[in-house]
């Protein structure tokens, strides 16, 4: 990995501005590709990006560089500058972070133990559990490194390790399709037997059937509840959202918003999902509640929307140049598992996951998007058919509330699901749902 902390110090050495932030990420990555059952690449890619902020005065200007070779690096804080100077001041800038040299690292064995052959192992045993089925996907290791430095001083780095697993299973006769998603901090995170259990259940069934569109009960499993409660976390908790006015829970701390066996929590110190103790801006992370038996208790701030709420910052920034998230989720369980919600279900629909999310209108917390890689027809309390992919228009918070939602026991962690030029950590551990009223437009 580059030295990160030398390029901070000779920016700083060159800079014209009156202050300069410049912020690394690196991460050494590792995946194994297959396709048609079969593994066709390994990839071991060291990928880096720096940002830079320079500051006149309120003025900031920002340019950033995939590169770490000098020339590259002088060129992003010149253009930085340059921006800054004809930029409009921001009254709301924070100031530079004070002289502080922060550092946390939290670096698995386990994960260190999953070299590709160990990686391939595990999909073999997979693969031969089902010849006649085709199987896609990717199994990612990570190491990465996140550095913030101030030209106050100010200087944090967080390193960590984790994995992703992805499998889409197919079934060449029925052409059906099962997605199996996997975000590893633990080695009790790969359960083969699980994987293979799963894909058993879902692929027995012929070609997919069509249902009308109307109301159902639905089951979603973890994966689906994240889909939907990860865009909900961030109209809803965030202080940019609060404080632009467009938060459909703008005023609302102390009601009862959801149902009462809806708990969420951000808990950063529990570091078997992500092992953030500070977040981008150098603010230390407190385990927070934002939503208890229903109840709005929290809103998420950053440390600029904190200075413009007249706040402090509750450690939510996603980066040194601003933004608010929630990274370390966890929904509390209910005490019916995933199985004892399906046996209890006269009719309904079992959800993987979604995909093409969009917000229908944000005051109401109206989401739309489309069922995904595997959907399944409930009868008597049994998985029965494969359905053809749905299309769904529903407010969270009918489907949130207390009438309609159950809450089920058995967490998944679940994680961003693959990377490109960057990454955002994050980390939600989920159990399923069942929603008593769920509303399909088109099948």
């Amino acid at each position: 990995m580059t030295d990160i902390r030398k390029i901070g110090e000779e920016l700083n050495r060159i800079r014209k501005s009156d202050g300069l932030e410049v912020i690394y990420g690196d991460a050494e990555v590792s995946f194994l590709r297959f396709a048609n059952s079969t593994f066709h690449q390994h990839i071991f890619n060291d990928i880096g990006h720096v940002v830079i902020r320079s500051r006149y005065g309120k003025k900031t200007g920002i340019a950033s560089t995939s590169s770490f070779e000098k020339d590259a690096l002088i060129d992003a804080l010149r253009k930085s500058e340059e921006i800054a100077k004809v930029s409009p001041e921001d009254p709301h800038l924070p100031d530079l972070q004070k002289e502080m040299v922060l550092e946390y690292r939290s670096v698995s064995d386990e994960i260190e133990e999953l070299t590709p052959e160990k990686r391939a192992s595990i999909l073999n045993e997979i693969f031969k559990r089902f010849p006649d089925f085709e199987f896609y996907g990717a199994f990612f290791t990570y190491k990465t490194r996140i550095n913030t430095f101030h030209s106050t001083g100010f200087e944090l780095t967080t390193s960590f390790n984790d994995a992703q697993l992805n499998i889409l299973a197919v079934s060449p006769k029925s052409n059906n399709t099962v997605w199996i998603q996997r975000s590893i901090r633990r080695g009790s995170d790969i359960n083969v037997e699980n994987i293979i259990d799963t894909i058993d259940k879902k692929l027995s069934f012929d070609e997919p059937v069509r249902l009308p569109e109307g109301e159902y009960t639905v089951i979603m499993e973890p994966l689906a509840f994240f889909d939907l409660l990860s865009f909900m976390s961030h109209f809803a908790f965030s202080g940019e959202a609060h404080v632009d006015g467009y938060s459909p829970l703008k005023g609302k701390i102390g009601e009862k918003v959801f149902s009462d066996s809806l708990t969420i929590i951000d808990d950063p110190e529990d570091d078997t999902l992500f092992p953030l103790r500070y977040d981008g801006e150098g603010v230390e992370k407190r385990k927070m509640t934002f939503v208890e038996n229903g109840v709005f208790k929290n809103i998420a701030y950053d440390r600029k929307t904190a200075g413009r709420a007249g706040t402090e910052s509750t450690g939510h920034a996603a980066g040194p140049l601003g933004g608010v998230i929630l990274q370390n989720v966890k929904v509390k369980e209910g005490d019916r598992s995933l199985d004892e919600l399906i046996q209890e279900t006269e009719k309904g629909i079992l959800i993987t996951r979604f995909h093409y999310i969009n917000v229908v209108d944000v005051q109401k917390l109206v989401f739309t998007g489309m069922t995904r890689d595997g959907t399944f027809l409930i009868e008597n309390g049994k998985l029965i058919k494969t359905l053809t992919n749905m299309r769904f228009n529903v407010s969270l918070f009918d489907m949130l509330s207390s009438e309609n939602l159950i809450v089920g026991k058995g967490t998944q962690d679940i994680g961003q699901a693959e990377i490109y030029e960057s990454r955002i950590p994050l980390r939600y551990r989920i159990p399923p749902v069942k929603i008593k009223k769920f509303k399909f437009i088109q099948s």
